[in-house]
């Protein structure tokens, strides 16, 4: 029995300690109506992407406001590309 009240105590602190759970999520995406080879460029190829936030599964979305992105290149070094 002891060992029930200490998961539970362990539990509650947990929950105190780190709140409530955001359900929010973001997503980036080529466009909206996305197909698989929207996904890939070839060499040199530049594409739009869309950087959105919200609940996806409550279809509600919002664009996201104020980010920094930076690319990823092969050799590990990364560029700005939004300011």
């Amino acid at each position: 029995m002891n060992g029930v009240k200490s998961v539970a105590m362990l539990f509650l602190m947990l929950l105190i300690i780190c709140g409530g759970v955001e359900a929010h999520f973001t997503m980036i995406l080529p466009k909206m109506d996305a197909k698989a080879e929207d996904y890939l460029a070839d060499l040199g190829e530049t594409k739009t992407l869309y950087i959105l936030w919200g609940h996806p599964f409550e279809h509600v979305l919002f664009d996201c406001p104020n980010v920094e992105v930076s690319l990823r290149v092969p050799d590990g070094s990364s560029k700005p590309t939004i300011p």
